[in-house]
């Protein structure tokens, strides 16, 4: 068997908290009845980049590939609204925000050449 490569070192760190983000609940929009008019279930997940623990690579990536997402003052903004409860709509935003910085991190990771091709 082919000997197994050790786990990209971004990736292996690029783990978000909700306590490293600030989440906000807004009512959202749309039909719904009565309960749409009545509680505030969307939630709108705020994470600063620049503040953030993650390395400075998965930094640079997720800003380049979320620069619509992102206020004048770093911040990185995830909008949900899928479910009926605020529990699951942050739950749903942090998701969101940990794919995300999975796929930075993954983008920003060295990519390992064969010897033939490192000329």
């Amino acid at each position: 068997a082919p000997p197994r490569r050790p786990p990209r070192a971004a990736a292996a760190t690029a783990k978000v908290a909700l306590d490293d983000c600030a989440v906000k609940f807004i009512r959202a929009s749309g039909a719904g009845g009565q309960n749409v008019n009545k509680v505030a279930t969307k939630a709108e997940l705020r994470f600063d980049v620049d503040r953030s623990p993650l390395p400075l690579a998965v930094k640079t990536q997720l800003r380049a590939t979320h620069a619509a997402r992102l206020t004048k003052a770093g911040e990185l903004i995830i909008v949900s609204e899928s479910h009926r409860t605020q529990r699951l709509n942050a739950a749903d935003a942090l998701k969101r925000l940990q794919g995300f910085v999975d796929a930075a991190a993954a983008a920003a990771a060295p990519r390992a050449t064969s010897p033939d091709r490192a000329r």
